[in-house]
């Protein structure tokens, strides 16, 4: 079975249970437990859900028990705990007047989320394009194309043609998957919109926690030698090491576990 079609039968459990925990998928469609958590990372980069302690919930449902209670709830801080220390270390990267361009990644919109430095910021994605509408020191551009729905991105040729107007000081990018051939991506779409993007600049910078470490998705789409950075929350295993060496990849690990 495909990914795209278990995130579509986890999205049908979820409507009808509202949680559902690694295990149960793992027994529902014979997966790893790498597996599992891989498609609840892209169930939660989509928006759809929000990840806690062994298995996830509907973002819906998530929201409700907020608003109801008043307060932040628990499982957020767990979810997003390592994805917040990397944007952290991310914003250091930035220095006021740069000009940034950011791909539509869960990774980069929370590095969105904290940006309060003053630069100019390219992006494919309406979510951050939301967040930094707001920013009165964020010259915020909108790369063209069709409205993707499920990623929340633009797509398409006119992208490609818009982005080459642009070459900037530093490039925001993540990843669904590192093994030692490379980065690789769930969406193929979403892979060469990356891959495009980091032309464009500079600097590339690769935000990814340690969950993508040792994966392969089906569409790889860049290699090391195209990063520069590469910040994360563990470091990964020691056979990886060589090869960020090899491709001269700066290796920054947060200090937050």
């Amino acid at each position: 079975m495909y990914q795209d079609e278990r995130l579509l039968r986890i999205m049908e459990y979820l409507k009808d249970n509202e949680r559902i925990t690694v295990n149960k998928i793992m027994n529902l469609y014979g997966i790893s437990r790498d597996t599992a958590r891989r498609d609840l990372v892209k169930l939660e980069e989509q928006g759809e859900i929000f990840r806690t302690r062994g298995g996830a919930l509907l973002a819906s449902e998530k929201n409700e028990a907020e608003n109801q209670e008043g307060i932040r709830h628990e499982d957020s801080v767990f979810i997003s705990k390592e994805k917040r220390a990397i944007a952290k270390v991310a914003l250091t990267f930035i220095q006021p007047g740069d000009s940034l361009m950011f791909d539509s990644s869960m990774h980069v919109q929370y590095l969105a989320d904290i940006l309060s430095v003053p630069s100019v910021v390219i992006t494919n994605s309406m979510k951050q394009a939301r967040i930094l509408s707001s920013r009165k020191n964020v010259d915020l551009r909108l790369l063209g194309g069709r409205l993707n729905i499920n990623y929340g991105s633009l797509q398409g040729p006119y992208l490609f043609e818009d982005m080459k107007r642009y070459f900037v000081d530093k490039i925001f990018i993540s990843a669904d998957g590192i093994d030692s051939e490379g980065i690789t991506y769930t969406n193929e779409n979403e892979g060469m919109i990356t891959k495009a993007m980091t032309k464009r600049g500079k600097q590339v910078i690769l935000l990814a926690d340690s969950t993508v470490f040792g994966t392969q998705e089906l569409f790889k789409c860049l290699s090391f030698n195209e990063l520069d950075v590469l910040v994360t929350d563990q470091n990964p295993r020691s056979d990886f090491l060589p090869l960020l060496e090899k491709s001269n990849v700066k290796l920054v690990v947060t200090n937050e576990t």
